[in-house]
């Protein structure tokens, strides 16, 4: 709600031990592992900018069509360091060739700060996101 955590989630265990009710949201993420907190059926709210407009203003960037690693980001700080597993270059507002295997890092809260959310939106995992313009990237 406009950028504050107004609840958290819970499952059976977390809500024992605040004091909360539970909310369903324990997972098993593998056979051998321990069941904790988690969520699916995300949906991200869409934003005001079209998709072929962000593209367009864009000098030098990647229009990024897959992700890896968020499981790897540092909860407390922000920081992390993401793979790119596809992607489309922008060069002077023009989708060019196909870019595969590159890297980026950064902190999520220094990148929300100018992200600019789209109106289209698009399935990713089960999640439905809206593609984010984010500027000063810089690839690894």
């Amino acid at each position: 709600d406009a950028g504050k955590i107004n609840e958290f989630y819970f499952d059976l265990r977390t809500a024992s031990k605040f004091n909360k009710e539970n909310k369903g949201n324990g997972f098993k993420p593998g056979i051998f592992s321990e069941p904790n907190c988690g969520i699916s059926n995300c949906i991200v709210e869409k934003g005001n900018f079209d998709l072929k407009e962000l593209i367009k203003e864009t000098k030098n960037g990647l229009l990024v069509i897959g992700l890896m690693g968020f499981h790897t980001c540092n909860i407390e700080t922000g920081d992390f360091t993401l793979s790119i597993s596809d992607a489309i270059e922008i060069k002077n507002g023009k989708l060019g060739k196909s870019v595969k295997e590159a890297s980026f890092g950064g902190n999520f809260k220094d990148f929300l700060k100018e992200v600019q959310v789209s109106k289209e939106t698009r399935f990713f995992g089960n999640e439905i996101i809206p593609y984010l313009k984010i500027k000063d990237v810089k690839l690894i």
